[in-house]
């Protein structure tokens, strides 16, 4: 019998939140302005959204500019429905 997929922790939830409270997508600048987590913590929370399907990564659009950010996140209806769960 396959496992049931894990639930989103307390922190998965505050970055699926934050992007949310961002519009839907942003750098990961703009979740940690937010959060104020360690950067390796967030990547990795990022990391296993993106695994989990929450979440999209792709390339930024401005990320040729000097000190642009190099990928945007994006909350998919997945991470919304995550969010819409409760706990």
């Amino acid at each position: 019998m396959p496992s049931p997929e894990p639930r989103s922790g307390p922190q998965e939830r505050r970055v699926l939140e934050a992007l949310v409270t961002l519009g839907g997508s942003g750098s990961s600048a703009d979740v940690n302005a937010s959060l104020n987590m360690r950067p390796t913590e967030l990547h990795r929370i990022l990391s296993r959204c993106v695994e989990r399907e929450l979440i999209t990564r792709e390339p930024h659009p401005r990320r040729d500019q000097p000190r642009a950010p190099q990928l945007l996140f994006t909350v998919t209806a997945a991470g919304r429905a995550r969010l819409a769960e409760r706990g």
